[in-house]
């Protein structure tokens, strides 16, 4: 919200996480910070698997099982204006999670945050989450 209210003032900021220190603009891929072609090309080029990342984005569709029913995979589309890159988000198909996704409307906005990163076989990138702490949703 304090990213919104005042973007550039946010972006000199840092955020301490795992005692590394990032400005605001290096985990951000929301509206106030760098589109999903950013986060894919961040994604690709990392050296170390546990990097932060703060990331909005909108529901493709709900959520679906995966992994023998163990995990649940959740597609979420750029709300920059950019959708051509989407992002593949792993979670856990716990009660939370399940009622959280299974039913979202395409086009339900959440916001996340992860540290653990790959990607997918497939080729698309991808962020796994394992705390319900780490995924909200957001008021369209």
């Amino acid at each position: 919200m304090r990213v919104a209210a005042d973007e550039e003032g946010a972006a000199n900021e840092q955020v301490r996480y795992l005692g590394i220190d990032y400005f605001w603009k290096q985990i951000a891929f929301a509206p106030t910070g760098s589109s999903f072609v950013s986060l894919d090309a961040t994604i690709r080029a990392q050296f170390q698997r546990y990097r932060a990342y703060y990331v909005e984005g909108a529901a493709k569709y709900h959520a679906y099982p995966v992994s023998n029913g163990k995990r649940l995979e959740l597609t979420l589309m750029d709300l920059s204006g950019s959708h051509d890159v989407e992002l593949s988000v792993f979670m856990p198909s716990n009660p939370y999670f399940r009622e959280l996704t299974a039913t979202v409307s395409p086009g339900a906005r959440f916001a996340l945050f992860s540290f653990d990163s790959f990607v997918k076989n497939t080729g698309r990138v991808a962020l796994s989450l394992s705390d319900e702490s780490q995924l909200v949703p957001l008021e369209n």
